[in-house]
């Protein structure tokens, strides 16, 4: 067993000898774990991973995976056949890397898949995740279970798993961790990213065979809707609507409202109550009359969720998407005819002053190198002044991180820049890389939100774009500019991959990554708002030193004082100890727990 910040790839590497955890958490937070299994030179036959529930001895309350808060994936694997990059936050190694998450049952559609039981190729490793959501109702103290791992009906190993359950503070809006995320996120998703891989397109009969799409005219906006709520359980908001605004708002209300307000049925939802955090409205300004009936009718309705809600996506990295005489003009025009859209481009701020673009804009968005440059001045504070002179219908700072990060942009080159050790959303690179966005761009650098350019780029494209001469397979490749998984952290749970008869969203473990990223935060956030800020700024930096420079091992490589993981711990430990005397806070080790009761 290993916590969720390990990558054991299939054809390498030992899979560790630790059989028995534990691991803490807060109420309504997904924690997560993994299992992973060497096989012997005949391989493994019907092999399976399960964790049933687990039980809090003293309360009899119980988590189990019949409710979905508990849910076992098969970790399924990609060829990285060109690396990434070779500096410290990638592996710097071809091979077979986990990175799809197939469920052993859709939670959404309540669909069995060919997850388990599963056959594992001679000595080769197969590793299995587990996500567990603490309900918002479980008291704290300790959940005991087992993760039973079997060959048909012989029991392999029976691993013995605690989970601590810390108290959240009384101080916060909720008495548990919050559904919808504090960390503002935007993360568009693809038209008919789903219907494509399954049906081969959006425009034939097929995709309207998606599960109740008669409320859609071809399935496509239904496998977007339910993009969003299954990005909303990962706390982060995968969105482009699908609006016949120009045509009134009757259809799209059915569909959408429900999700936007955080009461939908359609699929149940893992986090209650969950909403997007933004809403990406694409209008531009070619249909200004539609994005002035959009923020009208998104007040009048209450769909507003905090003022970056919602925005406009008017230019991405001038002098690319536009120059910025044209983003000028269609801010202008977009401010206009809807005041209380609001305009985002994808540039710094001292390129928007040098082109008199900086009273257009109203969400500034710099890549994070910008805002924390190598070797120079960090640039975050003059943006404050732009903050506080603003006038418009927001004044927000997001950042992203994309392929410049790893080095390379292009396919076929490997980033070999050893000075660019940045966060990545790679599948070769390291975990804590893959997490450590949250801490460096929201909190370090004090931003509203995070930025990600797409999450199914290779879902829509032409044969060969992702990497893989004449295919269109996701599954088999994912790389783009230069990157395993840039732009792809959700796959197509097609027929033929997962064997269920409606397509689902598929995870990543980038995404759960993510998702990890954005609860580290409202650990910081909590502490923040509960006086513990000095215990969050110093937790933050036991790890971080700069955006280029912070502890890439989950254990310490002796360079740090700590780790994500040691200032995650602290974090809980902190804020449980709001509620409880220090004493009371759940600090026994796995090993201490498991060698006692041997």
């Amino acid at each position: 067993m290993t916590d969720s910040l390990q990558k054991v790839r299939q054809d390498s590497g030992s899979p560790g000898t630790v059989c028995g955890m534990t691991i803490n958490a807060f109420p309504n937070e997904i924690t997560d774990i993994q299992v992973h299994m060497q096989a012997p030179a005949g391989g493994i036959p019907s092999f399976k991973v399960d964790l049933g529930s687990i039980t809090n001895s003293q309360t009899g309350t119980v988590i189990s995976s019949t409710t979905f808060d508990i849910i076992t994936y098969r970790e399924s694997y990609m060829n990285v056949s060109t690396k990434t990059c070779t500096q410290a936050t990638c592996y710097n190694a071809t091979g077979l890397y986990p990175d799809a998450l197939i469920p052993t049952i859709d939670p959404y559609w309540k669909q069995t898949t060919n997850a388990f039981p599963f056959s594992v190729k001679a000595s080769s490793n197969q590793s299995a995740w587990i996500d567990i959501h603490i309900p918002t109702s479980a008291p704290s103290g300790y959940y005991f279970g087992t993760i039973v791992v079997s060959s048909a009906s012989t029991v392999l190993a029976n691993l013995p798993l605690v989970v601590g359950v810390w108290q959240w503070p009384s101080g916060m809006a909720t008495p548990y961790m919050p559904s919808t995320a504090t960390l503002r996120t935007i993360i568009p998703t693809g038209y008919a990213a789903l219907c494509i891989p399954q049906y081969g397109g959006p425009t034939n009969k097929g995709c309207a065979a998606y599960t109740n799409a008669a409320f859609d005219d071809d399935g496509a906006g239904l496998t977007m809707l339910d993009a969003l709520t299954f990005g909303l359980d990962h706390r982060v908001t995968i969105f482009i609507p699908y609006p016949p605004i120009s045509s009134g708002f009757g259809a799209f209300e059915t569909r959408w409202e429900p999700v936007l307000k955080g009461t939908q049925t359609r699929t149940p939802q893992i986090l209650p109550g969950a909403r997007p955090t933004t809403t990406q409205s694409q209008f531009g300004s070619y249909n200004v009359t539609s994005a002035s009936n959009w923020t009208t009718e998104a007040s009048n309705r209450g769909w507003n969720y905090n003022s970056s809600m919602p925005f406009d996506y008017t230019c991405d990295e001038p002098p690319n998407g536009c120059s910025y005489s044209q983003f000028i003009a269609s801010a202008t025009t977009m401010h206009s005819a809807s005041p209380q859209m609001a305009t985002l481009i994808t540039s710094e701020l001292n390129l928007l002053n040098l082109n008199g673009a900086q009273s257009s804009v109203d969400i500034i968005t710099p890549i994070m190198n910008a805002l924390d440059p190598i070797g120079g001045t960090l640039q975050r504070p003059i943006y404050d002044v732009w903050k506080a002179t603003h006038t418009g219908p927001t004044a927000q700072i997001f950042t992203y991180i994309d392929c410049v990060q790893t080095g390379t942009c292009s396919n076929g080159t490997t980033g070999t820049d050893q000075s660019k050790t940045w966060p990545n959303r790679d599948i070769d690179g390291l975990p804590v890389a893959n997490r450590a966005t949250e801490w460096l761009e929201s909190y370090r650098l004090k931003t509203d939100g995070e930025l990600y350019f797409t999450s199914t780029y290779c879902l829509t494209q032409a044969p060969g774009a992702c990497g893989l001469a004449g295919s269109t397979d996701s599954w088999k490749s994912v790389y783009y500019s230069g990157g395993w998984g840039d732009g792809t952290i959700m796959y197509p749970g097609t027929t033929a991959q997962v064997a269920v008869s409606t397509p689902i969203w598929i995870p990543s473990m980038r995404l759960k990554y993510m998702r990890d990223g954005v609860q580290d935060f409202e650990y910081l956030n909590a502490a923040n708002t509960n006086g513990l800020s000095a215990t969050a700024t110093a937790q933050s930096q036991v790890w971080i030193t700069s955006s280029t420079m912070f502890n890439i091992d989950p254990a310490n490589n002796g360079i740090y004082t700590g780790t994500i993981n040691s200032a995650r711990t602290a974090l809980g430990n902190a804020i449980h100890a709001l509620s409880f005397p220090a004493a009371a806070v759940p600090r026994a080790t796995g090993t201490v727990y498991f060698m006692r009761n041997q």
